[in-house]
């Protein structure tokens, strides 16, 4: 079965060399890596142009205009020639054998879509933290109740959303399924979503082979230079509105009890976001009078300070004084 990859990439140039030797180190050769660059303003295109001359498996698309991720994706979509269609991102790497073993996976299961575990990467103290998904969340099948599931927030929590899939390209054809190029954040969310609300046969392994760069590293706590991502849980919140619409006549009672206490869940961290600028930039009778206006923000926000405080106190431990970031 031949595998297309598909990497978007925006002024990764500092970086995404990383990214594709870890897919031309795999044990089974990927047929085609098509970098889509989204109008980078740095040496993006050159330098994978200057991979291509080596590699002729590398293809480049140059963008004539910044689009967002989902439209980049959705280029390196059309142009995938593969049976499958692997994602992976800029910043991101895959372990040997990675592919390799979701060729297996999906061999084995009759999957439309295979993914693993992911390990969770902090940029600044180049390590790798620990596992995205739980054990028990892995080696099964997954549907559109189990992502909503689990979507809770919390310390424990964890998200099917990290899981970065390999997806039959003949499965996207005939349900017409392609990212949403509206959304600038929460697309790889509302994707999947669409795929499991289709049916899709989706099996998550536990072997862990993908390497997820985080937006704020877990133990260090600092922002990954490489990121695009701006977050806004308002527009997570507009998404998740426009899936229920779409796909009503699917949601179950438990469904749709999900689907509004993610709602809730995403809309009190987006004034939580809010009420923290306020903080952040001095103007704190704004901000104690946006937490009055919502007695429901300060018990979200009491009910998260337990696991903001463990995981500053991990920072603490982790850090060797003379690496500590500067503020």
């Amino acid at each position: 079965m031949s595998v297309s990859v598909i990497i978007p990439a925006y002024n990764a140039c500092g970086f995404i060399r990383r990214a594709i030797d870890s897919v031309l180190d795999q044990s089974v050769a990927a047929d085609e890596i098509i970098v889509i660059d989204d109008a980078s303003t740095d040496d993006t295109r050159t330098l994978v142009a200057s991979l291509a001359q080596t590699h002729p498996q590398i293809r480049l698309i140059a963008l004539p205009a910044n689009g967002g991720p989902s439209a980049a994706r959705n280029a390196g979509i059309a142009a995938a020639s593969g049976d499958w269609i692997a994602i992976l991102d800029a910043d991101d790497a895959w372990k040997p054998g990675r592919l390799e073993r979701l060729l297996e996976v999906a061999a084995d299961h009759a999957c439309d879509l295979v993914a693993d575990n992911v390990v969770l990467y902090d940029q600044f103290e180049k390590v790798e933290v620990r596992l995205g998904l739980p054990p028990a969340a892995c080696d099964k099948f997954i549907t559109i109740v189990d992502l909503f599931e689990s979507e809770k927030t919390g310390i424990s929590s964890f998200s099917y959303v990290l899981i970065k899939p390999m997806i039959s390209r003949r499965f996207l054809e005939k349900h017409g399924l392609c990212y949403n190029e509206r959304l600038k954040y929460s697309e790889d969310f509302v994707f999947l979503s669409e795929l499991l609300f289709h049916k899709a046969r989706a099996f998550v392994t536990g072997d862990a082979h993908y390497v997820y760069t985080t937006r704020i590293g877990e133990l260090s706590g600092v922002l990954n230079p490489h990121s695009q991502t701006v977050p806004r849980f308002d527009l997570v919140v507009q998404a998740g509105d426009e899936l229920r619409a779409k796909y009503r006549s699917q949601l179950t009672p438990r469904l749709e009890a999900l689907m509004s206490r993610r709602r809730t869940e995403m809309g009190l961290i987006h004034h939580a976001n809010v009420a923290r600028e306020y903080r952040r930039s001095g103007r704190l009778v704004r901000y104690v009078l946006y937490l009055l206006m919502r007695p429901s923000l300060v018990f979200f926000l009491a009910r998260r300070a337990p696991g903001h405080l463990q995981r500053w106190l991990r920072r603490r431990r982790t850090f060797r004084p003379s690496e500590a970031p500067t503020p």
